[in-house]
């Protein structure tokens, strides 16, 4: 459980709302993270802003981001 409590819903600015939004779309559900960094929209409009952008790089291959996603993960017990 994080020490901070996250913002949902009313709670949070217009901006992070539309960003939790693309992030349900995306993985089914708003990340424990996402909700936390709610509190500056600033912070999670930069965090969409390098998902975004790792998301579309070509440098490597899809697969291989993939699974480099996966490993880091997995290392930092994610549960996404």
């Amino acid at each position: 459980m994080a020490r901070i409590e996250g913002l949902e819903g009313k709670q949070a600015p217009l901006v992070t709302r539309i960003l939790a939004r693309v992030a349900k779309r995306k993985w089914g559900r708003v990340t424990e993270m996402m909700k936390i960094t709610t509190h500056v929209p600033k912070v999670a409009s930069g965090w969409a802003a390098f998902e975004m952008l790792f998301d579309r790089s070509t440098f490597v291959e899809r697969r291989l981001r993939k699974l480099a996603a996966t490993k880091t993960a997995m290392q930092i017990t994610c549960a996404a």
